[in-house]
């Protein structure tokens, strides 16, 4: 098994990495893939609630 396999293989243990994986595919819109690091961070024992929230407007000032 490669070294790189193995770093994966450990990663995956680790809820940060299926909160990287959640936070990006819910920014580019792949909810499948967001489904599946939830699932993943609830195996884990990681109840991840994820909303997005709206960007405020800059408000200019005089």
């Amino acid at each position: 098994m490669a070294p790189s396999e193995n770093k994966l293989k450990e990663a995956i243990k680790w809820p940060s990495y299926w909160l990287v994986v959640l936070e990006r595919a819910v920014s580019t819109g792949d909810y499948n893939q967001a489904a599946h690091a939830q699932r993943q961070l609830l195996a884990l024992g990681v109840d991840v609630t994820m909303r997005i929230v709206p960007q405020r407007k800059a408000v200019a000032t005089c």
